[in-house]
């Protein structure tokens, strides 16, 4: 990670991450990414809901 720009240093899936946006009511609350492994980072923080990426399907 360099700021705005993610990359991956190879084609093996070693820390999935996805990037999400949740919306509460209209009002997007949160942008960010998930990482597998690092799940405290860049953490969605509210005070009734949590997402964690657990698992992942690769592309094809």
């Amino acid at each position: 990670m360099d700021g705005t720009t993610l990359t991956s240093q190879s084609n093996e899936p070693k820390n999935p991450a996805a990037q999400i946006r949740i919306l509460e009511g209209g009002k997007e609350v949160f942008k960010g990414w998930l990482f597998s492994l690092y799940p405290t980072t860049h953490a969605f923080n509210h005070p009734k809901y949590g997402f964690t990426l657990v698992d992942f399907i690769p592309a094809n």
